[in-house]
This record gives C-alpha cells, sequence and structure tokens, in this order.
C-alpha cells in the first residue's frame, strides 16, 4: 500500500480503553486528521502503521486536543504505541 502524509500530531499520552482499544492523545501540528486514516510511528528501529478507528476532540483550559482509536486484536507490536508519549505521529491516506 501506498500512502501521503496529509498531517502530523505531537502525542501526550497513551492510553487502553477496555474493550476499544489504545487512545493516542495529543495536539495536531499541522493538516487534518480523520477515521479511516493511517498514522505511522517510528520507534526503537520500527516503522509501525496503524489505521485510525475513531477521531475524538477535547477541550481542557488552555487548548483543544484529539484523541486517536486505535483497535487492537493481539497485535503483539502495538505494545510500542506505550512508547509513543512525546513523539510526533505522521498521519496518512492511502493513494
Amino acid at each position: 500500500m501506498r500512502y501521503k502524509e496529509v498531517a502530523k500530531m505531537k502525542v501526550f499520552d497513551v492510553f487502553s480503553i477496555t474493550n476499544r482499544g489504545i487512545v493516542l492523545s495529543g495536539e495536531i501540528i499541522e493538516g487534518e486528521i480523520s477515521s479511516g486514516n493511517y498514522f505511522k510511528l517510528n520507534i526503537e528501529g520500527r516503522e509501525l502503521i496503524y489505521q485510525i478507528n475513531s477521531v475524538e476532540s477535547f477541550r481542557t483550559e488552555t487548548k483543544a486536543n484529539i484523541g486517536l482509536l486505535i483497535r487492537f486484536e493481539n497485535n503483539p507490536d502495538l505494545s510500542y504505541l506505550e512508547n509513543a508519549t512525546g513523539q510526533i505521529i505522521e498521519i496518512l491516506v492511502t493513494i
């Protein structure tokens, strides 16, 4: 599959929601993010690409943040997402 970058996001936190998946929360640096997009994370020598199942936005007192829900089904690579805090991830679409 071929991809094109459409946005970037800084990850502030990673957590799981039982029976839903893993959430990467953070701030959009540039572009727009939609459900169905993909994201790419380069961490510990691996390039990981996952589809975004849901996008949620929420406000703090000072700014708006976003959460990306990633479903998981016994995928051992998802443990790498726990190390995504502080990383810049690329948001992709297929071309």
